[in-house]
């Protein structure tokens, strides 16, 4: 599974499996965001029509966009923990 963290830049850095880093921009994760808020489990082919019409994510494979949706969700139900 891959971990997602924000950099001082305000990007976001995935570490997928390989050890291999993406880093979002945060128009790129603004984007992300409002899709996610629109529909938060796309499907494959709706993974692939957002790279298609989204200019911003056209150069996102669709395995990042997956992996950017699944952290997000994870996120979204983590608890917050102080310390």
């Amino acid at each position: 599974m891959a971990v997602s963290s924000t950099c001082k830049d305000g990007s976001t850095k995935i570490t997928m499996d390989n050890g291999k880093y993406v880093r979002y921009t945060p128009e790129q994760v603004e984007a992300l965001e409002r899709l996610y808020h629109e529909c938060p489990k796309p499907s494959s082919m709706r993974r692939q029509q957002l790279i298609r019409e989204c200019p911003i994510l056209s150069h996102i494979e669709p395995k990042q966009i997956k992996v950017w949706f699944q952290n997000r969700r994870y996120l979204r139900h983590k608890p917050f923990s102080h310390g």
